[in-house]
């Protein structure tokens, strides 16, 4: 016996926790990554983000973007530019960009 109650008792008719909040929130993080971008394989996800974007970025700048680390974002747009569908831009003093070459927005990335 609890408080001269039995457990019985006490299990059935205790009171019943308050909450302090209304309920479950659903909120929308703005610095959580598309979910186009994190999901599939590295190579879909490179090309799918710099159709996204309307310019040039560098490999950390994608690797952030799309939830992966920067030499796998590497390994990705190294094949991309051999393929023809990536433009890599050097400039003297800068990192390498990286672009779509004309024509390739609308083009699917091959396995």
């Amino acid at each position: 016996m609890v408080d001269g109650k039995s457990e019985i008792s006490t299990l059935l008719f205790r009171e019943r926790p308050s909450f302090n909040h209304p309920g479950r929130r659903v909120h929308f993080d703005a610095s959580q990554p598309d979910i186009r971008f994190v999901t599939g394989p590295i190579g879909e996800r490179v090309f799918g983000y710099l159709n996204h974007t309307s310019e040039s970025v560098t490999a950390k700048d994608i690797a952030i973007a799309i939830d992966s680390n920067t030499s796998r974002v590497t390994q990705a747009l190294k094949k991309l530019v051999r393929d023809n569908l990536v433009s890599e831009i050097v400039l003297e003093g800068y990192r390498k960009e990286y672009g779509l070459l004309a024509g390739t927005k609308d083009m699917r990335v091959q396995r």
